[in-house]
């Protein structure tokens, strides 16, 4: 077996066990919401799997059809990022469908959109990723066109570059979807922050009862202690919830030490001023959602390469 067949078998075994996961997904819209949801954080570890072999198949490629050499490459390559995105929807599933069922009590709200910040936070970095592959190789191709030795052919079969012609390249229509649904992600993303904010804030007001409030901060000699769960329950908890999330290892889960940070860093805000805050940013948000929809109703071929705009980090 030569080295082409070799990697064509390997790229054939992944492609193969991914139709199963997409007779997977169109068979569990039959089920009710809750089933949808647990059957989607069933599929999570296959996933995981898939997008392993998916990692090696796509080095393979890289060191057959790439004059650059494997290992220099980034191992992200096109296989990878489909299967993650597949995952990241199944992921997006699990998730957030139990919001809808009242599965969460309400304070469990401020960490379910917590997960969800950290999930679109990684959607929007992989459509990054994409957008850079397909505007190399637009660059690329575009190039190879401008570089032309036309003296070397008839006039009648020259080539000649044209932003018109390259506009029409698949590669060209590629980039534009990758950008707008990287905006889409970046755009969801920080409308899962805000209510992550908006979730702690209400908990701040007295609105929600969430029982670690002064557990989380280390205070457990309250007089109400019998009441509030310790910080060792509430992390028993939150492992319990999330314990789908954690079984996939290509997935970056956010750990109960990343949402206890977060939850400190916000109780430490003002609360007037803060609120205020998440106000304005909502416009700012629903800004870019209604900009982003005017152009995809309006056809819009405008590239905006700042897709992964830097939002704080805390």
């Amino acid at each position: 077996m030569t080295q082409r067949e070799a990697v064509l078998k390997s790229v054939n075994s992944v492609l193969q066990h991914s139709i199963q996961i997409f007779r997977y997904w169109f068979k569990m819209q039959c089920q009710n919401p809750s089933r949808q949801r647990r059957l989607a954080m069933n599929q999570l570890p296959e996933l995981d799997h898939l997008v392993k072999l998916a990692k090696d198949a796509d080095v393979e490629l890289g060191r057959v059809f790439s004059e650059v050499d494997a290992d220099e490459q980034d191992q992200e390559g096109s296989l990878t990022s489909w299967l993650k995105d597949i995952m990241f929807k199944y992921s997006e599933k699990h998730i957030l469908g139990g919001v809808p069922l009242d599965l969460y009590q309400p304070y469990e709200l401020s960490g379910v959109y917590f997960q969800a910040t950290n999930l679109y936070r990684q959607f929007a970095g992989l459509w990054e990723g994409v957008r850079k592959r397909l505007d190399a190789q637009l660059a690329n191709t575009a190039k190879e066109i401008a570089d032309f030795n036309l003296d070397q052919y008839p006039l009648s079969h020259s080539i000649h570059y044209d932003p018109e012609i390259m506009a029409s390249y698949p590669a060209s229509r590629a980039l534009a979807l990758a950008e707008r649904t990287g905006r889409l992600y970046a755009i969801k993303r920080d409308m899962a922050e805000l209510m992550t904010m908006t979730s702690l804030a209400l908990e701040r007001l007295g609105f929600i009862e969430a029982p670690w409030v002064r557990l989380i901060h280390g205070i457990e000699d309250c007089e109400n202690a019998t009441l509030l769960e310790s910080s060792t329950s509430q992390m028993v908890r939150y492992m319990l919830r999330w314990r789908g999330l954690s079984q996939a290892s290509e997935l970056e889960f956010a750990s109960f030490g990343s949402f206890s940070d977060y939850y400190c860093w916000f109780d430490a805000l003002e609360v007037v001023p803060t609120l205020r805050d998440i106000e304005s940013r909502w416009t700012g948000v629903k800004r870019r959602l209604m900009s982003l929809a005017d152009e995809l109703a309006g056809g819009t071929q405008f590239i905006d390469t700042n897709i992964t705009e830097k939002t704080p980090s805390f």
